[in-house]
């Protein structure tokens, strides 16, 4: 019976006698007080339901959110994950059900995995009871119940709220910046940053003096020496609860700390199909970027004209070629690593034919018609201080460019063609030339050179160009490169989270959306799972230990078989 009709009465005078119930002021006052204990219930209500920390449904957590500009789309990572554990858990415990051990332990890895388990499978042992550690069936049933409890409404409730409150806190911080957009990936993943984990590692990397690591910032986060990468350690908010031990302490599941991390104007590759060009062609690159880029360069194969290709950066002073044929629809393919390849066709995989390359580096004729302030000049006396003097050049391998080099040579790597920040001025040459001397037909035939040797031509090995013009087009050019692609962000997050992933949407998508409140405006965003498969070139060996920003260049683990 509700107390409140005295807790009225109380406060009319003693004498009056308000409290006795057979007065009929105590009948009034009780009648009229009668919706009072509702209406209070109903305002104790409408107080939580406008406080995010006591709001009693999604609903009201949406409301809320609402008053920010967000709507139910905040929540969609969060969902996807809950409806995938409860889907896992009854699949789990059909298996048991059926005594299928084979389903039931590949259902109890894919929740392993969701949840970032430590350890290595199967882990479906570590739910198993100490007094019967051998009754698998039992531990399944158990982590069914630890599965259910951990998306159970309660712990939805509580990461919803979480979800909110943290996306408006980062919202007010400030946008735009590293900081914000590391919080905000964490958030949209339901991970929290975990700044213990990040303290101790990097007062371990400090004792170390790591080489790669920016050791001046002092956020708690992790940059490069570069600050294009931003790491950070999280921890995941909807692992499963503690589960009571009948004697110690209760179980905790073991996690493996994981990294989310951004990169600042990742790099793309970008190229520029030069075209066809003649012998003894001139032409111009123009790009944009922050700095000087390594070249592939690749020339195409055009009929019996492509003998002996030779590419000259003008402004650098380096020049590359091959002393060899590429046949019709053929390529010829030099690396930033410095190594030439030699496709017949489209098909065919390749040839090292790197033996049979060389390279120099010095100074370079310019164009009398054309000066240049990147022009070399002749050394000397009265030389102006903004020109560059002209050196010989230099061979790779040493000999390459004399007039009695001999190829095929053992292999080195060959100089790098590079490619500047705005215009840079190439040369493209083949063995197109005058006859030379042969002394005696062979075999092996002996024939006397003319230096320099990438200007001269043989009978049978050269196109004789005696009265052709315009020249004919000898080599078909493409040059690409690696460049930090402007005003662009690259996200990394962890690869669980594909198992999230459906025909209709991505969790990479869901959290490019979740981001477009914290980018700066014409910045792109675009968000990838971290690769465990290590790329060649662009790959680095990663211990956990290390450089955590380092850890998305490329993964540590070895690639399975890939599938016909």
């Amino acid at each position: 019976m509700s107390t409140r009709p005295l807790q009225i009465l109380q406060r009319f005078p003693g004498h009056l006698e308000p409290t006795r119930p057979d007065k009929q002021l105590f009948a009034v006052v009780e009648a009229l007080s009668a919706d009072l204990d509702v209406m209070s219930s109903d305002l104790a209500s409408v107080r939580r339901a406008h406080r995010l920390a006591d709001a009693d449904t999604l609903r009201d957590v949406l409301l809320i959110g609402g008053l920010h500009g967000l709507d139910r789309s905040v929540l969609d990572v969060l969902l996807l994950r809950v409806a995938a554990v409860r889907t896992l858990a009854r699949q789990l415990l059909a298996s048991v059900e059926a005594h299928d051990a084979a389903t039931r332990d590949a259902r109890a890895e894919a929740l392993f995995r969701l949840w970032n388990t430590a350890g290595v499978p199967p882990r479906l042992p570590l739910y198993a009871d100490p007094a019967a550690p051998a009754d698998l069936e039992l531990a399944a049933r158990v982590m069914v119940g630890q599965a259910e409890d951990s998306v159970a409404f309660p712990a939805l409730l509580m990461a919803a709220r979480t979800r909110v409150g943290e996306h408006c806190r980062i919202h007010a911080g400030g946008n735009a910046t590293v900081r914000a957009l590391l919080e905000a990936v964490s958030n949209a993943l339901d991970l929290d940053i975990d700044h213990t984990r990040n303290a101790q590692v990097m007062a371990a990397l400090r004792e170390l003096g790591s080489l790669t690591l920016d050791l001046r910032r002092t956020d708690g986060y992790f940059h490069s020496v570069d600050r294009y990468r931003h790491v950070t350690f999280v921890r995941d908010r909807l692992q499963p609860p503690p589960l009571p031990r009948p004697s110690g302490p209760p179980f905790q599941l073991p996690y493996t700390g994981e990294l989310v991390g951004l990169e600042e104007n990742p790099l793309r590759e970008f190229s520029e199909d030069v075209g066809p060009k003649p012998h003894a062609a001139l032409f111009t690159v123009s790009r944009r970027g922050f700095s000087r880029a390594e070249l592939q360069v690749e020339i195409g194969g055009i009929e019996d004209r492509t003998v002996g290709p030779h590419l000259v950066n003008r402004d650098e002073g380096v020049g590359v070629g091959f002393a060899g044929t590429v046949p019709d629809g053929g390529t010829l393919i030099l690396d930033e690593n410095g190594t030439l390849l030699l496709k017949a066709d489209p098909n065919d995989p390749g040839t090292d034919v790197t033996d049979y390359g060389f390279s120099w580096r010095g100074g370079c004729f310019a164009d009398g018609d054309a000066p240049h302030a990147l022009d070399f000049a002749f050394d000397g006396p009265g030389l102006p201080e903004d020109r560059r003097a002209a050196t010989f050049a230099v061979g790779n391998p040493l000999g390459c460019i004399d007039r009695d080099a001999v190829f095929p040579h053992p292999p080195v790597p060959l100089e790098d063609i590079g490619i500047g920040v705005g215009d840079t001025r190439f040369a493209f040459f083949v063995q197109e030339a005058g006859m030379s001397l042969r002394v005696s037909a062979g075999p092996p035939p002996t024939v006397r050179r003319i230096a320099p040797y990438m200007r001269i031509g043989f009978a049978d090995g050269s196109v004789f160009a005696a009265g052709l013009a315009p020249r004919p087009d000898a080599g078909d050019i493409r040059l690409s490169w690696l460049e930090h692609q402007a005003h662009a962000v690259r996200v990394w997050i962890p690869k669980r989270f594909a198992a999230l992933d459906t025909a209709d949407v991505t969790v990479k998508e869901l959290v490019r959306r979740a981001l477009e409140r914290f980018r700066a405006v014409g910045v792109h965003v675009e968000v990838v799972y971290q690769e465990d498969e290590w790329v060649l070139g662009t790959g680095v060996l990663f211990s956990p230990e290390g450089d955590p920003t380092l850890s998305f260049l490329g993964g540590t683990v070895l690639s399975p078989t890939p599938s016909p």
